[in-house]
């Protein structure tokens, strides 16, 4: 196994490492990790993070080692004019560094909800709520 580089990675690897840990991040099992995590107020969005990417990178034959999971963290920087590889992943394609376009009638992304109290809905439910109303959600993280 060797370190992760990612300039001696080619695009196409790199193209399916994200589309992999796009698969994974959204996995019912991971979801229910970090829903657990809120519910037991364990404060572990960073370490299940850690734990895709090492994922990944071990599926892909790459050495999970500090060094590896720095150059994996530079795809988002390094691919950011690439819309295939932007698009793949969730994440990189609305990412904190730009604001994303969104217009009425987008399609809607699906994904559940955590409210304050721990009671858990999705964002389509929400929606559906809504009689027509515009639907507006503050919303933070918890990596």
């Amino acid at each position: 196994m060797e370190v992760f580089i990612i300039e001696n990675v080619p695009r196409e690897t790199i193209l399916k490492m994200v589309k992999l840990e796009q698969e994974w991040r959204y996995s019912k099992q991971i979801q229910d990790l970090y829903y657990q995590a809120y519910i037991d107020n364990i404060q572990m969005g960073t370490y299940i993070e850690d734990q895709i990417q090492q994922g990944i990178l071990n599926h892909f034959n790459f050495t999970y080692c500090q060094k590896s999971l720095e150059e994996y963290r530079k795809i988002p920087k390094t691919y950011w004019d690439d819309q295939e590889v932007k698009s793949s992943l969730f994440y990189m394609n609305l990412n904190i560094f730009q604001y994303p376009e969104i217009k009425i009638g987008d399609e809607l992304i699906d994904t559940p909800i955590l409210h304050l109290d721990k009671r858990k809905t999705s964002l389509r439910e929400l929606s559906e709520k809504t009689n027509g109303k515009p639907l507006v959600i503050l919303a933070g993280s918890i990596t």
